[in-house]
């Protein structure tokens, strides 16, 4: 199946713009006054990731950590962790029909852009951003 030529079309058809890097697709998301890193890889033909990474560098990982193993618990996908310095949420879907593929990549992406939105606050919280150190 062509996961990425679908997720294009997906992205087209919710006008975000991405880019292309070594079998990755990126772009940046912005939700109200929050923005985030997104990148979705495929791990076979099957297996669509989404990956976001939260803007702030994570000064004190136990803090963190246990704000988002919390957050873990309720999770029935996906997870949440902290990955070169930033907190990242990783959500992914296996996409076996063809006939429906597109809807679930459309699926995939809306509801993991909300489950990033929704714990911004938790998260922003616990890592205990400085201004000097925010950023996207």
């Amino acid at each position: 199946m062509r996961l990425f030529e679908l997720l294009k079309e997906v992205l087209g058809d919710e006008g975000i713009a991405y880019s292309e890097y070594e079998n990755t697709i990126q772009f940046i998301f912005r939700c109200g006054g929050h923005k985030w890193n997104v990148a979705f890889t495929e791990d076979d033909e099957s297996f669509l990731v989404y990956y976001a990474r939260y803007p702030w560098i994570v000064e004190n990982e136990n803090r963190v950590l246990k704000t988002l193993n919390e957050l873990n618990e309720k999770l029935k996908a996906g997870c949440f962790t902290v990955s070169g310095g930033y907190p990242l949420f990783r959500y992914g879907a296996y996409i076996f029909d063809e006939f429906t593929a597109k809807d679930s990549i459309c699926d995939l992406l809306r509801s993991s852009l909300a489950k990033t939105e929704s714990e911004w606050l938790r998260i922003y919280s616990a890592v205990n951003v400085s201004e000097a150190r925010n950023g996207a």
